[in-house]
C-alpha cells in the first residue's frame, strides 16, 4: 500500500498488541479480563488492580455528579475536571465522558441523520477493499472483535466506511482502524463515528492526509524537543540518522493504542481528550527518555538497527500506568515549547519542500469544550459542523481560574526573619528616598541628602530594620525600628 493509505510502521503483520495466530472462538478455558481481552499482550492480570471497589464507587459518584452538570463544571471548575481526568475516568462512564470532552455530542445533535446517510452512500472501491482487509487485524484477542463477521467487526466496518465518505479528501487510512476500535469498546457505532470526527478535526487534524505531512512535522517537533528533555538520546538519534518517522508514526497516528499496556492506553486517552495533543508529545518524549536517555544504555546501541530494536521493545515496567502518567504530568514541556519548536520546524520544512506553499497548521492549545448556552445546543440552531457552538477553556477567564488554582495549591513562601531589636526607637512614620546608589532615611521623615556618601558620613546615619518586606507601603511600616550608628539623631 502507498504512503497515503499505509504509513511507514504499518504492515499486514499485526502489532505487538496482536498476534499472527487468530484467536479461537471456543469458550473453553478462556478467561476474559476486565477490559474484554482474552489473551495477547493487551491482556491485563485481574490481580494487578490496586484500586478498591469502594474507591471506584466513590469516583463513579463524583463523575456522575459532574457529568450531570457538565457546563457548570467546565465553565467554573475546569482545573478539577482536569485533575480527575488525570486520575482516570471510571470505566463505566468513560465513553460518555470522552464524548463530552471532545464535543462530539454537539456534532451529533447538529446532524442527527448524517451517519445513516453516509452509510447509504457508495464509497470508493479502493477504500472498501482496504477496510475489509483490515477488519480482522484490530485487537483480535478482544471479545468484541474475535468473531469474523461478528457484530463488533460489522460496527467497525460501518464507522470506517462512513468516515471514508465523510472525508473523501483523505479517504480511509489503516491507522484509523485501531482508533475506531478503541472508541467502539466504549460507545455505540454512531457515537463512535462522531467522536472520531471530533478527534480527527480538532485534536489531530491532517494526520491522515495524503503524504502524512502533518505527522512528519510533528515527528520532527518531538525529536527537536528531545534535545531539551534528553540531550544524550537526541545526539544519538541524530548521529545514527534515526528519522522520527521510523518510530513515532504508529505512536501518533494510533494514539499509542498499539503500543502501551491497555490500562495505560485508557489513562492516556483520558488525559488526551481533556488536555489535547500535548499529552501525545509528552508520552513520546517520556518513552524516549526512559528507553534511550542514559549514556550507559546508548553504549549498547551502536547503530540504527539496535536503536530501533530497543524502541520496538520498550520495557513494560516503563509503560505501567501509574509510573508513565506521573512522568507525563510532570514533564516540563508546555504549549509554548511546542509552538516555538513548531515554528522552527516549519521553517526547516519550507526550505526542504519549497514547492509546497501551504503551511502545516497545528493547534497545540485545543482543549475540551462546553456549550455556551442550552438553547444553542438544539440541532435547528446550527446547520453546519463548522459552526460548532463550543467554547474553548483557553479563554482569559479560565486561564485566570487555572492560574489561581495552581497558586493556591502551591506551598506558601516562608516569611523573612524579623530584624534584631537592639536599642529600638519606635517611629510613627518615615519616608524613603532612592537615588542610583543609596537609600537614605531620617527619623522625622525628611530626606537626608542626595549626594554620594563617604564612610564617615554613613556612620552618622541611622540603620533601618523593617518588620515587613521592602515592598510594603510606607503607611504599613509603622513597626520599623532604628538603631543609631555613631551620634544620635
Amino acid at each position: 500500500m502507498s504512503l497515503t493509505m499505509e504509513p511507514e510502521g504499518f504492515s499486514d503483520i499485526p502489532s505487538q498488541a496482536e498476534s499472527d495466530d487468530y484467536p479461537s472462538t471456543s469458550k473453553t478455558d478462556v478467561e476474559t479480563d476486565k477490559y474484554g481481552f482474552t489473551g495477547g499482550t493487551q491482556y491485563t492480570d485481574p490481580d494487578s488492580e490496586d484500586i478498591s471497589a469502594a474507591k471506584l464507587r466513590e469516583r463513579e459518584s463524583k463523575w456522575l455528579r459532574m457529568l450531570d452538570n457538565w457546563n457548570k463544571w467546565m465553565s467554573k471548575k475546569f482545573p478539577k475536571v482536569k485533575q480527575r481526568c488525570r486520575k482516570g475516568i471510571p470505566s463505566s462512564l468513560r465513553g460518555r465522558a470522552w464524548q463530552l470532552l471532545c464535543g462530539s455530542k454537539q456534532l451529533h445533535s447538529q446532524q442527527p441523520k448524517q451517519y445513516q446517510e453516509l452509510l447509504n452512500m457508495e464509497a470508493t472501491q479502493h477504500d472498501v477493499e482496504c477496510i475489509e482487509k483490515d477488519l480482522h487485524r484490530q485487537f483480535p484477542f478482544h471479545e468484541m472483535f474475535a468473531q469474523r463477521g461478528g457484530t463488533g467487526q460489522q460496527d467497525l466496518h460501518d464507522v470506517l466506511y462512513a468516515y471514508s465518505n465523510y472525508n473523501r479528501g483523505d479517504g480511509y487510512c489503516q491507522a484509523q482502524a485501531p482508533v475506531a476500535a478503541v472508541l467502539l469498546m466504549h460507545m455505540p457505532a454512531e457515537e463512535a463515528f462522531w467522536c472520531m470526527v471530533a478527534m480527527f478535526e480538532y485534536y489531530i487534524p491532517g494526520y491522515y492526509s495524503p503524504g502524512l505531512e502533518v505527522v512528519q512535522v510533528d515527528g520532527n517537533i518531538m525529536q527537536g524537543l528531545l534535545k531539551k528533555v534528553a540531550p544524550h538520546a537526541y545526539k544519538h538519534l541524530e548521529k545514527h540518522n534515526v528519522s522520527p518517522m521510523l518510530y513515532c508514526t504508529e505512536w501518533f497516528m494510533c494514539i499509542f493504542s498499539r503500543t502501551l499496556p491497555w490500562p495505560s492506553v485508557l489513562r492516556l486517552w483520558d488525559m488526551f481528550f481533556c488536555e489535547g495533543i500535548k499529552i501525545i508529545f509528552r508520552c513520546g518524549l517520556v518513552l524516549l527518555r526512559s528507553t534511550i536517555g542514559q549514556p550507559q544504555t546508548l553504549k549498547k546501541l551502536p547503530g540504527l538497527y539496535e536503536t530501533m530494536e530497543r524502541l520496538r521493545g520498550i520495557d513494560m515496567v516503563i509503560m505501567q500506568p501509574e509510573r508513565l502518567m506521573f512522568q507525563i504530568i510532570n514533564l516540563k514541556i508546555d504549549e509554548e515549547d511546542l509552538e516555538a519548536e513548531h515554528k522552527r520546524q516549519q521553517k526547516i520544512w519550507k526550505k526542504q519542500h519549497p514547492s509546497e506553499a501551504k503551511d502545516v497548521k497545528r493547534l497545540f492549545r485545543y482543549t475540551p469544550t462546553h456549550s455556551r448556552s442550552r438553547s444553542m445546543s438544539q440541532p435547528s440552531a446550527i446547520k453546519t459542523k463548522k459552526k460548532l457552538n463550543t467554547v474553548s477553556v483557553n479563554t482569559p477567564e479560565m486561564l485566570q481560574q487555572a492560574a489561581e488554582y495552581e497558586k493556591n495549591t502551591l506551598r506558601p513562601k516562608k516569611s523573612p526573619p524579623k530584624a534584631q531589636q537592639n536599642g529600638p526607637v519606635q517611629l510613627t512614620e518615615f519616608k524613603k528616598y532612592s537615588d542610583d546608589n543609596h537609600l537614605l532615611y531620617t527619623a522625622n521623615g525628611s530626606v537626608k541628602g542626595k549626594q554620594s556618601l563617604d564612610t564617615n558620613a554613613a556612620k552618622s546615619l541611622p540603620e533601618i530594620h523593617l518588620n515587613e518586606s521592602d515592598n510594603a507601603s510606607p503607611n504599613s511600616r509603622a513597626g520599623a525600628q532604628v538603631k543609631t550608628k555613631g551620634s544620635a539623631l
